[in-house]
């Protein structure tokens, strides 16, 4: 995961489910919150296998914060 910031927050999980995946992030690094509704954006990066010889193998994903935010709160 990549905050807006910049900076890299590490995958500590991985679970594969019946038609996907989870990935666990930290909710908190040495006591402070990782992600916070200052935050505009988190994207997530990660590798794939190829499907046929295509694709670069890498897939992005960006989120809005606001948009997960609920009464002053993220929520994910």
């Amino acid at each position: 995961m990549i905050r807006d910031k910049g900076d890299k927050i590490p995958l500590i999980g991985y679970a594969p489910m019946q038609r996907g995946f989870q990935l666990i992030f930290p909710r908190t690094i040495e006591g402070q919150e990782v992600l916070t509704a200052q935050d505009k954006f988190i994207k997530l990066e990660f590798p794939y296998p190829p499907v046929g010889g295509m694709g670069d193998e890498r897939a992005f994903f960006e989120f809005d914060v606001n948009k997960m935010v609920i009464q002053d709160k993220i929520v994910y």
